[in-house]
């Protein structure tokens, strides 16, 4: 079977979009041609760059996207990132919350250790405030204890990827002890950081509670406004609230919140972000997405983070409009005759005046991810345990 099949065979295990089947099919078309520019791009999506002193490539992302669109773990692009992936030290925040997300679907016992060494990589760069910034390497992974005491090395390169992601049930925990504070805060980060921790938890992996109240801390008292004039700020500098932040503290919330035992949907901060969110929302265009202006800029980006936080609210929530066809109709709009989405080339206007394109550590690879992940709706629901009957 060729590759394109096997891609086709793969979306039909999709969750059923909330369109009709003709605007389903184009769905399924822009998906596919998504993953067909991805698989363009394969040189470039190994090669690692300098942002900000740390390096980091696409290749977590672009593996988050082929599991989420249902690739099999045998594609041979699929083995290349994992291979690339497995055979590097954990430098960056970013990619390794994104590591710990696909190790966790891959194989969350067979790969357990790893995801062990992403966990203690985090919880050894949160800042003091509770926060995530770059991320920087952590000469304490090395001592975690994982059997009774004993190091055993985490399983590498060498672990064969399996016909289909298993996802047995997790028996062994590992704790993770915090060592040393991270430095710097960015919301990006922190968000992505909370993903992460979510997918090592879902691994058997275990934190100190007063690690995860310190970051639930940081995104309730970072918020700026009540109600639906709520919302956040990228960074504890700034004093402009985003969209796509919102939707990250949100989800944020939420995360800590489930890792803690309590379901914060009805949470008063949770509540006026969501309903903050809902006012933003203007048919898959969000205003002010980051600290950039108003453009379009990390469009893909702002979409998808709006996607993982009303999947996490679910009808307890959610916005009371299809957001999902109404963000996929811009997207289907937006995809280029490659298959791709570029954000990055759309002039940014800040105060009125035009200032160029825009460079930024996103690209057509990482925005194409984004637009995909949307679109086949790329994150599995947290799970609440049911309310007690009083």
């Amino acid at each position: 079977m060729g590759v394109v099949a096997v891609l086709l065979s793969c979306l039909s295990f999709l969750p059923a979009p909330q369109a009709d089947a003709a605007e389903a099919k184009k769905i399924q078309e822009a998906i596919k041609k998504g993953v067909e520019f991805l698989r363009s791009q394969e040189g470039a999506c190994l090669v690692a760059s300098d942002v900000v002193g740390r390096k980091m490539c696409s290749r977590e992302l672009v593996l988050w996207t082929l599991i989420n669109v249902g690739v099999s773990p045998k594609d041979p692009f699929y083995g290349k990132m994992f291979d690339d992936m497995m055979k590097d030290k954990l430098e960056a925040t970013y990619p390794v919350a994104l590591q710990a997300m696909c190790l966790e679907f891959i194989d969350r016992v067979q790969l357990q250790k790893r995801i062990a060494q992403c966990a203690k990589f985090l919880m050894d760069n949160q800042g003091p405030g509770g926060y995530w910034s770059y991320g920087s390497p952590s000469i304490y992974i090395e001592d975690i204890e994982y059997d009774n005491g004993k190091q055993v090395a985490p399983k590498g390169p060498e672990f064969k990827l399996p016909d289909v992601p298993a996802n047995p049930k997790v028996v062994k925990k590992i704790t993770i002890k915090k060592d040393r504070d991270g430095e710097g805060n960015d919301a990006s980060n922190s968000y992505v950081a909370a993903l992460g921790l979510r997918a090592c938890s879902d691994a058997g992996i275990v934190f100190e509670s007063r690690h995860l109240e310190q970051a639930l801390k940081y995104w309730k008292e970072s918020c700026q406004g009540k109600g639906p004039a709520s919302g956040w700020a990228y960074d504890l500098r700034s004093q402009s609230t985003y969209p796509a932040v919102t939707a990250s503290a949100v989800s944020c919330m939420l995360i800590y919140g489930n890792l803690l035992g309590v379901n914060l949907k009805k949470d008063p901060v949770v509540v006026g972000g969501a309903a903050s969110l809902a006012k933003s929302w203007n048919g898959g265009t969000m205003f002010r997405a980051t600290n950039r202006g108003e453009s379009d800029l990390f469009h893909e980006y702002g979409l998808y983070a709006v996607e993982i936080s009303q999947l996490f609210l679910g009808k307890d929530g959610a916005m009371a409009r299809d957001w999902y066809a109404e963000g996929a109709k811009k997207l289907l709009e937006e995809q280029k005759p490659d298959g791709s989405w570029d954000s990055s080339a759309k002039i940014v206007r800040i105060g009125g005046g035009q200032v160029g394109q825009a460079v930024y550590t996103s690209t057509p690879i990482w925005d194409t991810c984004f637009a995909v992940l949307f679109l086949t709706k790329g994150i599995k629901p947290l799970e609440f345990a049911p309310a007690k009957k009083k």
